[in-house]
C-alpha cells in the first residue's frame, strides 16, 4: 500500500506536512563548473553565446543565452567544452518558487532513510541502482547521508533525488543546491 505523501517530513523543517513546489528551470540559463585553469578559455567561448556571469566561490560560470542564439548552437559549444575537459559539468539554473532564490544543483543529495530500514543493505542497493557513492554520514542523525552523484550534468542529480524520494524506505531525499543569499 503506498504511503501518504503528506505525512513525510521535509528535509529542512523535519515537520512539514505538505510537499514543497519543485524549483523551475530559468529559461536560457546554464551553470557550468569550470576545470582548474580553464576559466578564461571557457569564458571566451561562452561570450559568443550570450552574457556570462562569473560565480567564483564554486568555480562556475552562468551563461545567459542570447536571444538570437539557438539551443543547438549552445549544445554544440557546451559539448565541445565538456569533451575537451574544460568544463566538468553543466546544469540548469533553477528558481525556488517560494523564496525566489536562484538555485544551482550540485553533485550531492541528502537522503534520510526510515528508522526501520536496514541501512547497509539499503545503501548497497541504492549505490548499485543509482550509481551514487556515500560522501558522508550525518553524525547526529545516523540514518541520514549525503550521496555523491558522478557526472551530475543536466538534471541527473534532480532525477536521482526524485527516484530516491519515491522509495518506500526513504523518509526524504533532496538535492543540495548552491544558492544566493536574500538580504
Amino acid at each position: 500500500m503506498p504511503r501518504p505523501r503528506s505525512s513525510r517530513p521535509g528535509p529542512a523543517s523535519g515537520a512539514s506536512t505538505r510537499r514543497q513546489e519543485a524549483p523551475r528551470s530559468l529559461a536560457g540559463q546554464l551553470a557550468l563548473r569550470v576545470a582548474p585553469r580553464a576559466g578564461k578559455r571557457v569564458h571566451a567561448a561562452l561570450q559568443a553565446l550570450g552574457s556570462v556571469e562569473p560565480y567564483a566561490p564554486a568555480r562556475m560560470l552562468i551563461l545567459h543565452k542570447g536571444a538570437k542564439v539557438s539551443d543547438a548552437t549552445v549544445k554544440s559549444v557546451v559539448q565541445g567544452l565538456l569533451r575537451d575537459g574544460l568544463v566538468q559539468d553543466v546544469t540548469p539554473v533553477l528558481r525556488d518558487p517560494r523564496s525566489g532564490l536562484r538555485l544551482i544543483p550540485t553533485d550531492e543529495i541528502t537522503v534520510r532513510f526510515r528508522p526501520e530500514t536496514p541501512l547497509q543493505g539499503t545503501l548497497t542497493d541504492v549505490r548499485r541502482a543509482e550509481g551514487v557513492s556515500v560522501a558522508r554520514r550525518n553524525e547526529f542523525v545516523p540514518s541520514q547521508y549525503v550521496l555523491r552523484v558522478p557526472q551530475p550534468s543536466g538534471k541527473r542529480t534532480l532525477d536521482i533525488a526524485r527516484r530516491l524520494e519515491a522509495r518506500a524506505d526513504v523518509e526524504f531525499a533532496a538535492p543540495n543546491y548552491i544558492s544566493g543569499i536574500k538580504r
